[in-house]
């Protein structure tokens, strides 16, 4: 939609291109904390540093922002594509109902010390961690 649509860009173009660049730097920041980290060596730890502070998977968050930013960009050149958030929603949904209690509980089964982290740590969306 928005790539062959003839409209002027626009506001909300905007916020969909700050929407979609903070989603991507959310993940590459992550994934280089996380890098540097599993770089220490083996270990048992959990990774509670840097973004990883705020959020348990700041990955998933930086995919589901690139998702619902692409959505903007649709909607920005159309009003008629409030159907393109499907994928957006999808995503959304995949992560908050099946891939992080998934990966929540696989990673309790690994580390038991991972039950007290998520009590302190949101899953996605980042806020200040509970002490």
């Amino acid at each position: 939609m928005a790539l062959t649509s003839a409209r002027p860009l626009g506001p909300l173009d905007a916020v969909a291109a700050a929407v979609t660049a903070g989603a991507l730097a959310i993940e590459t920041v992550a994934d280089e904390q996380l890098r540097a980290f599993r770089a220490r060596g083996p270990g048992d730890e959990i990774m509670a540093e840097g973004i990883w502070a705020w959020s348990r998977h700041p990955n998933y968050l930086g995919e589901m922002g690139f998702w619902w930013g692409l959505f903007l960009f649709a909607l920005a050149a159309s009003p008629d594509a409030w159907w393109t958030g499907v994928g957006a929603v999808a995503i959304t949904a995949m992560f908050a109902f099946f891939s992080v209690p998934m990966l929540d509980k696989r990673s309790c089964e690994r580390r038991p010390a991972y039950a007290e982290h998520m009590k302190r740590v949101p899953a996605v969306l980042p806020w200040f961690p509970r002490r």
